[in-house]
């Protein structure tokens, strides 16, 4: 593994340092059912804390919860003063679960007489249905299947993350949340939600006008992380780091970034990543997180009595012996301010206390904050050190040879993708790097060389620039499904979209390389790497189903280590399919356009 890889979602509350209370409370809730409202400033956990405990809740059938995530802002940029469309995207998420877990068949499912849901695995073709019917019938969907899961003995559990920009963007009004809100406090148990946001549910409900929603929730505050708990997380990161110089250098830098961060795991991460990726090479002031300190100073649930309190703390810790001002309070659940042992309120976050103390002398120009443009950067400066980590881990086999054109290419990446040219760029500069990159696939680890991602690479490729391409390797609902929600790209957003849900694919395959290399993998610690055009007539070996196409058609193929090109299968045990890993005889067998040369093939394959 890497060190200091940022913009990567915890799904695992073991990998979650110092929310160990946090984690306790909403087990908790999730046994008895209840609404719970998990509060934090931008990047302080929130959306980790959901996919750990969704993934803990989905280990625990026992629980009897059946737990849904959704994230309009993330995932569905396309919901914009739409109720009805933000109510049957829920019901189709919660019908594939449903199918999912086998609580539904796939099949047509009745909503009403009029209105017959074909239930399946595929989300988008649910959305597509449902978007034509009528907007009552749009609605009850969700809540029709919430009475099946009630009759399997189960419930629903709603993770609404960035639950502002819910009530504010995707809904019509505020109060369309009231048929949830409803249905998840009546007496019937059926339904429960947990929210995450910036901001308390009574105020978000005070200042959207609508007090009318406010309920009673469990409140998760999400603080910074006290010292030890960021001392265990800091040590972890630092005992991957190679370079014994950075190494040493970052692990006398712990206090320094632990009191500048107010120890939150993402901008500490932040600061080591840009140390990794050799953008800085001593400890930054806060204009390195300017971009999201901005985001989190003129949030619009920040309110003005919010900010003056900021303003007063920034100077210095404050006792206050009468009234605690309610811009404190709001800043402590928001987890800006702490207090301590002398009872002393102060701003935890040191950085944003330097920013905001320097909009007070008026020493700093404002402009809008691109944090799109920061998290883009840093994605592509981590591709590229990943890039270069899977290289040295796979020593003399290297999959990624460097050219002179890579500088261009990963530059291009960078560029903001708002219409189909930019993507056409975008796509071109991905396929050299990864694809044309790796000898067109064929330098690839096992497993690698046909995987979904390296099709989609591929297909977007020859997409971009209008070109047929081999059908079978992808059809065009798989790609969209893939890297945009199912939604061909017509509007910017979707452009954007595309572009950020790759590089995030592309991330993940290259630290997935480093995961199954050879240092992390003990079965595999001997060098196969290394054993390569190494085959033995008769002898058996490993390898893995890949599909190779060529002007004679489209054949299923066995790759594996000890051999550069692919081996055509002579006989088999059983149907295979791409992927399966499997045991194979190698039998070299005269080559019959050159006689000089072997050919290599695998027979009698089968299932490892």
């Amino acid at each position: 593994m890497e060190p200091f890889i940022v913009n990567k979602v915890i799904d695992d509350i073991n990998c979650l340092y110092g929310r160990s209370r946090c984690i306790d409370t909403l087990i908790s809730c999730v046994k008895r059912r209840e609404n719970a409202g998990i509060i934090g400033a931008r990047r302080f956990g929130k959306t980790s804390l959901l996919k750990s405990m969704l993934s803990y809740i989905e280990s625990h059938p026992e629980i009897n919860a059946l737990p849904i995530y959704f994230d309009v802002k993330d995932d569905f940029t396309d919901i914009h003063k739409d109720t009805p469309k933000v109510y049957y995207t829920l019901a189709a998420i919660l019908a594939k679960k449903m199918c999912d877990t086998g609580i539904l068949q796939e099949g047509n499912y009745s909503i009403s007489r009029r209105c017959i849901l074909d239930v399946s695995a595929d989300l988008s073709d649910m959305i597509v249905q449902m978007s034509s019917w009528h907007s009552e019938y749009q609605s009850k969907a969700f809540f029709n299947l919430t009475d099946e899961v009630c009759k399997h003995g189960k419930y629903v559990l709603l993770l609404l993350d960035e639950i502002d920009s819910l009530l504010l963007d995707a809904f019509n009004t505020p109060s369309d949340f009231g048929r949830i809100r409803g249905a998840a406090t009546d007496k019937t148990e059926k339904l429960a939600f947990w929210i995450a946001g910036t901001s308390s549910w009574k105020s978000i409900t005070k200042s959207i006008g609508s007090p009318e929603l406010n309920c009673g929730l469990e409140q998760i505050r999400l603080s910074s992380l006290d010292k030890e708990d960021f001392a265990a997380m800091w040590k972890n990161e630092c005992s991957l780091i190679d370079n014994k110089d950075l190494y040493q250098k970052l692990v006398l830098l712990e206090d320094a970034i632990y009191s500048k961060t107010g120890g939150v795991p993402y901008y500490a991460k932040f600061i080591g990543s840009s140390f990794m990726n050799g953008n800085i090479t001593e400890m930054p002031d806060y204009s390195i997180l300017r971009d999201y300190l901005i985001g989190i100073f003129e949030s619009r649930f920040m309110t003005d009595d919010e900010r003056s309190a900021l303003k007063l703390l920034s100077k210095g810790g404050k006792v206050f012996a009468e009234n605690l001002p309610d811009g404190i309070v709001a800043l402590y659940n928001k987890g800006l301010v702490e207090i301590k042992q002398s009872g002393e309120y102060y701003v935890a976050f040191q950085f944003l206390a330097d920013y905001v103390n320097a909009i007070s002398s008026n020493s700093i120009l404002e402009t809008s904050p691109d944090i799109e443009k920061k998290e883009r950067e840093l994605l592509v400066d981590e591709i590229d050190r990943l890039r270069k980590a899977v290289n040295k881990l796979y020593k003399s086999n290297k999959p990624f040879v460097a050219t002179d054109d890579d500088t261009t290419d990963f530059r291009n990446l960078r560029i903001p993708c708002n219409e189909e040219s930019a993507l056409f760029a975008f796509a071109t500069s991905l396929y050299k790097l990864y694809y044309e990159g790796s000898g067109k696939g064929n330098r690839l680890p096992v497993g690698f060389y046909d995987d979904k991602f390296t099709r989609m690479i591929r297909v977007l490729r020859h997409k971009c620039d209008h070109q047929d391409c081999i059908t079978d390797l992808m059809d065009d609902d798989e790609l969209y499904e893939m890297i945009n929600n199912g939604n061909p790209p017509i509007s910017p957003d979707h452009f954007k979209n595309i572009q950020t849900n790759v590089l995030l694919m592309f991330k993940d395959e290259l630290l997935l390389m480093i995961e199954k290399g050879p240092k992390n993998d003990k079965k595999k610690a001997s060098p196969t790497p290394e054993l390569r055009e190494q085959l033995i007539d008769g002898e058996c070996f490993e390898g893995v189903i890949v599909k190779v196409s060529n002007q004679n058609g489209t054949f299923l193929n066995v790759k594996c280590n000890q051999y550069h090109h692919t081996l055509p299968i002579k006989t088999k045990r059983e149907e295979l399919f791409v992927d399966d890993v499997v045991s194979f005889k190698a039998i070299c067998e005269p080559n019959k356009k050159d006689p000089n040369r072997d050919f290599w093939a695998a027979y009698d394959v089968h299932l490892k």
